[in-house]
């Protein structure tokens, strides 16, 4: 084969290499292997091959509008190879799709620590990926790392598990419309306001997640769980737009620096004011207990008394207002 007709075939397969996905494998050196099951959505069905000591048996069936792609994965243990997806600019999903529901299948999931290992590689996702959920229960199961900017037209994303490891400084996709971020090695920076659209934002255990802003979050949000330490919300503005709160309204380590009486009223204030509903494990810490969380326990409701008194006045208006039967101020829980 001459020089020239090397190129062309070079460029032909370049190209067919960049419309495949392709997902590396490899087996569990030492143990009889089990199956693993891989989990996505595409907009028709697409063809999924495996190479090397891999095997795969794919079926397809309806997901919502889209088309649920189930693939079972064999590995010899002490060998390995690929998952090629061809046509990847059709996926939709890792995890089924649910139409505008969220997805409730990870990507890839398996009964315990003897399955093949996927290696999946958040740099190299398909651009069309709208929800990504994972959690990684048995950590050696599916190792994913990246360090780039996730699709930009992701919705969903739910990552929880020490094995995830990315690594990202800048604003996320601007279309989400729920975040559930957790995990050790999830190392993501940013300071600024978060995707407008957003419904639900979970950051839970994830010491890494460095997120810092000084204004409300968005105004449609109805889950909220903030637990981490490398979390700095000021803003102490839950927006102004009336809306119920689902499963959680947790404000459990959310800030760097202790906030005062005189913000915790105007919190205080903003939640009984703008929100609906409020979930049973309504909780709200960080605050500086100057003066004390005991005495304020104490103290006789009065909207126009001393601090203690309006900051007991406006927890016994969150209690009346907002359906719950405790509110929970650092680690003491008010009823009326």
């Amino acid at each position: 084969m001459n020089r020239h007709s090397q190129m062309i075939l070079h460029g032909i397969l370049s190209q067919k290499q960049d419309n495949t996905w392709v997902i590396p494998v490899q087996g569990r050196i030492g143990v009889t292997p089990t199956a693993g099951t891989l989990q996505f959505s595409a907009i028709e069905d697409l063809e999924v091959t495996a190479t090397g000591d891999v095997s795969i048996s794919v079926a397809y069936s309806i997901d919502a509008t889209y088309r649920l792609h189930t693939v079972t994965v064999n590995c010899a243990n002490d060998g390995s190879g690929t998952i090629l997806v061809k046509r990847k600019e059709d996926i939709v999903s890792l995890g089924n799709h649910r139409g505008a529901n969220n997805p409730n299948n990870d990507f890839y999931t398996c009964s315990d620590t003897t399955a093949p290992i996927i290696h999946l590689d958040l740099n190299a996702l398909p651009n069309s990926v709208e929800k990504i959920r994972q959690t990684t229960e048995y950590l050696t199961a599916l190792t994913v790392g990246g360090n780039s900017a996730l699709p930009t037209g992701l919705t969903y994303i739910y990552l929880r598990g020490d094995s995830i490891n990315w690594t990202y400084n800048g604003a996320l996709p601007t279309g989400l419309t729920y975040i559930y971020l957790r995990g050790d090695s999830i190392n993501w920076t940013y300071n600024g306001a978060l995707p407008t659209g957003l419904t639900a934002l979970q950051i839970i255990n994830a010491p890494n997640v460095c997120w810092s802003h000084s204004g409300a979050i968005p105004i449609g949000i109805t889950i909220l769980y903030l637990y981490g330490t490398g979390l700095d919300w000021t803003g102490f503005d839950i927006g102004q737009n009336f809306r119920n709160f689902t499963t959680y309204f947790s404000l459990a380590n959310f800030t760097q620096t202790p906030y005062s009486v005189s913000q915790l009223i105007e919190f205080l204030k903003n939640i009984d004011t703008y929100a609906g509903t409020l979930p049973s494990n309504t909780i709200l810490r960080g605050y500086s207990n100057n003066p004390a969380v005991a005495a304020i326990a104490a103290a006789t409701p009065n909207e126009s008394g001393t601090d203690v008194e309006q900051a007991r006045y406006w927890i016994n208006q969150i209690l009346a207002h907002e359906g719950i039967a405790s509110f929970q101020l650092n680690t003491t829980n008010f009823s009326l």
